[in-house]
Order: structure tokens, then sequence, then C-alpha cells
């Protein structure tokens, strides 16, 4: 069976399984193929899900997280009520990182309120 498990991703993304099935709910990570009626998933999902965990960390809500996507798939952003003023900045400089580099990344604007420290947490 080509791919990951869902309990393969979540190992190694150190996320629950339902953490993952939300975010694809959600929409924040793409749906996954379905062999035999379980999820697959490709090596792209990691990147995804690191994005999220990133931005999550840092203070982006979940709308938030969304619109910084969109931009990353470069896919037009609109404002969809969202404070895009304010995180525009952070999503065009963000996006095409290395999202395993050191944090914070220089040059880059941050929402209010938001970390620019990284820890070891979970999602």
């Amino acid at each position: 069976m080509a791919g990951m498990s869902i309990g393969e991703v979540a190992r190694k993304m150190g996320l629950r399984s339902s953490a993952i099935r939300y975010y694809e709910r959600l929409g924040l990570i793409p749906k996954a193929p379905r062999v035999s009626g379980r999820r697959r998933y490709d090596e792209r999902v990691l990147e995804r899900l690191a994005m999220v965990r990133f931005a999550k960390h840092v203070g982006f809500s979940i709308a938030e997280i969304k619109v910084l996507l969109r931009g990353v798939d470069g896919r037009a952003v609109r404002n969809a009520g969202l404070p895009v003023s304010e995180i525009g900045g952070t999503r065009s400089c963000l996006a095409g990182r290395n999202w395993s580099a050191a944090w914070p990344q220089p040059g880059c604007a941050y929402p209010q309120g938001a970390q620019t420290t990284v820890t070891a947490t979970r999602l």
C-alpha cells in the first residue's frame, strides 16, 4: 500500500489521529485518498501539518491559517472578514519558507501578540 496511514502521520508529527482528521475536515490539509477505506497520505502532508503547527504556535487563528495556506497554495487571498491587513505581511514573508528553519524568521512582521519563540508543544 502506497503512502502513510493516519497513524504513521500522527506519530511523525507528534499529533493525535483525531487532530489530523479535524484539520482535514476544516480544509487545513487536503483530503487524503482512500485505499480499502483507509486514508493514505503522501509526504507533502507533513510539511502542511508543520505549517499549521507553526502558525498556531505564533498566534494565528484557524481562520487566519486558512488565509495563510491559501497564499502558500498560490491562490488569491480575499478579505473574508479577517484582519488580512494584519497578517498579510506575515503570510507573504512566511510563504515558501523552510518550516524546519530557525524561528523567528528575520525580517518578518508578526501578528500582534504572536509568540516569537518556539518551544516543543503539541497542537
